[in-house]
């Protein structure tokens, strides 16, 4: 099979994937142990990537920190759900990050 995704610079960044490989070159990446943040355009391709990750790499946990759901000055406030989800995505990292740092204890 030709290398699709011929673009990645396994340092610290993947670019230049199209749409239908960047699964894929995620799975590699998170099969070698790296950790991965993936920026999505919107909540169809976010979702759309947890889903694929979740079926290549059924072992790696991903965290999802949906976008806001109203304007900085809106009258509204966010949705509970949402910012339930952003605040619990935002604990578990800040938790990982400390079991890393003292050696995981």
């Amino acid at each position: 099979m030709p290398n699709l995704y011929n673009k990645i610079i396994p340092k610290n960044s993947v670019w230049g994937v199209p749409d239908g490989v960047t699964a894929l070159a995620f799975s590699d990446w998170l099969r070698s142990g790296r950790r991965l943040v993936f920026v999505a355009r919107d909540d169809a391709r976010m979702i759309g990537m947890r889903d694929a990750l979740a079926r290549l790499c059924p072992a790696v946990p991903t965290l999802l920190f949906p976008a806001w759901d109203c304007l900085p000055f809106d009258r509204l406030s966010p949705q509970n759900a949402l910012t339930g989800q952003r605040v619990s995505t935002l604990a578990r990292l800040a938790d990982a990050k400390g079991k890393s740092a003292d050696g995981g204890q």
